[in-house]
């Protein structure tokens, strides 16, 4: 009998569960909830960095303030009232006087509430505040008729003598923060112009280096920093070489006050750093400039980044205002080389200009252009053959500032120019900061 062989049947592959869930179809995971920011602290924070960022403000002192928001509601009652003002400037729809003014008045009020209690008068908060009403003052003098402006200016001032006042407290009584060195270093009126304006040495020496010359040969730092900290430590010391200047061309030192003086002068001049400004330099494209009126030179500077435009116009600003006070202190063996880099600071300037406009930075160009004004006369700056420098720079104010310190002309530039380098104390500017001076020494007198 033959035997046939059955078909096997085909085995069945036995699968663990856990291979079993490996291959199995995945399922749909719920979807994610977004949250939208509902509290108002949350809608402010997220309001003031879309402004800081659409006004190129990331790297200020303004960088500090959302970390703040929250904390007090009268840091947010200031800051409200400077995106109100922020959005009036701009045309905003949903901005008006009346909303701005609303807002001015709320947070006034919490300040002086702030302000009375002994132990929020010296917070960071307070101090912000204070900070962010001189802005909203200032920034509404952009929209102001002109009998507002100097009413503008002097409310201004007050709030940066408040200011002022608050951040001598704080280095009198605390450990030295970085807000305070970003507040200082972040206003020019403070640091520059009110003791330039007045004759009197800087009220923040105290943050200066004391061995400044390091800086440049400080590791691991980029150049952008270098420039940076060396223009600040410029500027905290300009105020007494261009008082000092001012008192040896009127003959009031003796001959051991000049020779001190002279050393002073010659030491400052040495405090540059040609390494990193040609550093920064070589990151900086040069292009056409465009024909909206915004550029006075046929070429401009392109630079990279936000923090390589601070380093560099802060520099040049610094080391124009070292070099004209030299140059009127006659010093012969350093003149051919104080020639050289005022032109070539002057003219570096001159092609930022169109760079500061398109970055919302025209209140640091109308600080600059006062002594930049100067120097093309000092120092002998020309940029092209055909073009007349002083009447370009003389427009280009009037067209950005006029609603700010509205329209000049070339007598008062050439004043306020010979002010800054230490010629006799005269003019407008030096008259408005005399009356702010003068009530803040009235304030200091009724505390003591």
């Amino acid at each position: 009998m033959r035997h046939t062989k059955r078909p096997r049947r085909p085995s069945r592959k036995i699968r663990s569960p856990l291979r079993a869930r490996q291959h199995a179809a995945p399922t749909p995971h719920p979807p994610v909830l977004y949250h939208p920011p509902v509290s108002s602290q949350d809608l402010l924070c997220a309001a003031a960095i879309d402004h800081l960022e659409s006004l190129s403000l990331t790297e200020s002192w303004f960088s500090t303030l959302p970390s703040h928001i929250g904390h007090s509601p009268t840091l947010d009652a200031a800051t409200r009232a400077f995106i109100s003002a922020n959005r009036f400037l701009l045309n905003s729809r949903d901005a008006s006087l009346a909303v701005c003014l609303r807002d001015y008045v709320r947070a006034i009020e919490s300040q002086r509430n702030l302000t009375s209690s002994p132990t929020g008068r010296l917070s960071d908060e307070a101090l912000l505040s204070c900070a962010l009403l001189g802005h909203f003052e200032r920034t509404m003098g952009q929209r102001s008729g002109p009998g507002a402006r100097t009413q503008t200016m002097q409310q201004t001032l007050m709030h940066l003598s408040a200011m002022q006042k608050m951040l001598l407290s704080r280095l009198n009584s605390f450990k030295t923060h970085e807000l305070d060195y970003r507040l200082v270093s972040g206003h020019y009126m403070l640091l520059l112009e009110a003791p330039i304006a007045t004759g009197k040495p800087s009220a923040f020496e105290r943050l200066a280096n004391p061995d400044p010359r390091t800086i440049a040969k400080e590791a691991n730092v980029s150049a952008a920093t270098r420039l940076r900290r060396l223009a600040f430590e410029l500027m905290l010391h300009t105020p007494r070489l261009i008082a000092d200047v001012r008192a040896a061309k009127a003959g009031l030192m003796s001959d051991t006050e000049l020779q001190r003086l002279h050393q002073r002068a010659q030491s400052l001049l040495s405090l540059k750093d040609d390494a990193s400004e040609t550093t920064l330099l070589h990151r900086v494209s040069v292009r056409p400039s465009n024909a909206d009126a915004t550029g006075l030179t046929p070429f401009s500077f392109v630079f990279p980044t936000l923090v390589d435009f601070d380093a560099g116009f802060n520099y040049w600003h610094a080391r124009i205002l070292v070099l004209r006070a030299c140059w009127l202190l006659d010093i012969p063996s350093a003149r051919a080389s104080m020639l050289a880099e005022g032109r070539r600071a002057a003219t570096n300037i001159l092609m930022s200009w169109q760079a500061g406009c398109s970055l919302f930075h025209r209140i640091r160009l109308l600080h600059a252009a006062v002594p930049v004004w100067g120097s093309i006369s000092d120092f002998g700056v020309k940029v092209c053959e055909t073009i007349d420098v002083r009447q370009r720079l003389l427009e280009r104010v009037n067209n950005l500032y006029r609603g700010i310190v509205g329209e000049t002309d070339m007598e008062r530039l050439d004043m306020m120019s010979g002010v800054y380098a230490g010629e006799p104390l005269q003019g407008p500017v030096v008259g408005l900061y005399r009356q702010f001076w003068a009530v803040d020494e009235g304030v200091r007198r009724e505390e003591g």
